[in-house]
């Protein structure tokens, strides 16, 4: 692949592609060019994204991790897309690529290359005003990376708290999904119960349905542990 360059004698690198795939190289390969074919077709989220430029996002907590994994060590990510997010300070598209930033850190972590990751999408306070910043392009662009170019095992996507109007959000999204991604999409609503039948109780914090005893940290701290990976990212 001579027009490719990429760390080809780094292990950590090469492992971070073939988990995913089962230590099947031949896709391991596939995901790579199409990992970094995406950086070149869309450069706004390729170039110069780093921790320190969506550091924005991550401060109002419109994207977060909990510190807990679940039962079965998946990372547990949260994006708050309603009312956490206030599109004239924090634009979708930094919000999409704090998403991009912070699932290439946790794709550093062993075991979650192992295990995977679930998403809780929490649409509580989402309006209009929120809706409109998407169009068909936007979606289907999101939509490519999630489910072609993401190096990550999505275990569920789970949306929480979503009101009447989420339906013409989802319209946008759904012409554009995959069989393989319908199939890991949970609507719980305010069952959660429902949510914990996927996510173990003990992993989840008590606004969730779950046991855990996680503090309510800062945004900003959150953020502080993200930028100890600027370096990697410059």
């Amino acid at each position: 692949e001579k027009d490719l360059y990429v760390p080809v004698d780094d292990d950590a690198f090469l492992i971070k592609f073939l988990r995913p795939c089962r230590f099947q190289p031949e896709l391991a390969l596939k995901f790579i060019r199409r990992f970094y074919k995406f950086k070149v077709k869309h450069p706004t989220y390729g170039v110069n994204i780093t921790p320190h430029s969506v550091r924005k996002v991550f401060d109002d907590q419109v994207f977060c991790f909990l510190p807990t994994r679940t039962v079965t060590g998946s990372r547990i990510m949260i994006i708050n897309s309603g009312v956490k997010w206030n599109p004239k300070e924090v634009k979708l598209e930094d919000m999409f690529r704090a998403v991009m930033v912070a699932i290439e850190i946790a794709m550093l972590e062993p075991k979650t290359q192992l295990a995977g990751a679930h998403v809780i999408i929490d649409l509580t306070g989402l309006s209009l005003v929120h809706i409109c910043q998407f169009s068909p392009q936007t979606a289907k662009l999101i939509l490519d990376w999630v489910q072609d170019c993401a190096p990550v095992r999505l275990k569920g996507i789970h949306l929480i708290n979503q009101p009447y109007i989420f339906n013409m959000l989802y319209q946008i999204f759904k012409p554009f999904m995959g069989e393989k991604l319908k199939k890991c999409l949970f609507f719980h609503g305010t069952n959660m119960k429902s949510l914990t039948e996927k996510i173990s109780a003990e992993s989840l914090p008590a606004y969730y349905g779950g046991t855990a005893d996680i503090p309510d940290f800062p945004g900003s701290l959150f953020s502080d542990m993200l930028f100890y990976y600027q370096k990697d990212f410059e």
